[in-house]
């Protein structure tokens, strides 16, 4: 599975129980959709999430990784409920974040 923040594109490796054979496809337990997370810095608008589309199925372990400053900590708050994100929507087993 493949995830992207902007010209960024993050690998991971997953073990999903649809991925075996005999087994039906399931609804994601979380998903994200073009979400982006901007801070405001004086008169300007900085991006630390933009675009990002994740999801996850049940029976995946997911980790998120990448360089300090990539998004991080902004992707696992607006996950969380922590924080509310600028653009998009967050589905969490059948619920949608207000935003």
């Amino acid at each position: 599975m493949a995830s992207t923040n902007g010209n960024r594109s993050y690998n991971t490796r997953t073990c999903r129980r649809a991925d075996f054979q005999g087994k039906k496809s399931v609804e994601s337990i979380l998903r994200t959709e073009n979400l982006w997370k901007l801070y405001r810095a004086g008169k300007v608008d900085v991006p630390a999430l933009r675009g990002v589309n994740f999801e996850v199925q049940p029976g995946e372990s997911v980790a998120v990784m990448g360089p300090s400053g990539c998004g991080k900590s902004s992707l696992l708050y607006v996950i969380g409920g922590l924080a509310q994100a600028s653009v998009a929507k967050c589905w969490s087993m059948g619920m949608t974040s207000p935003n």
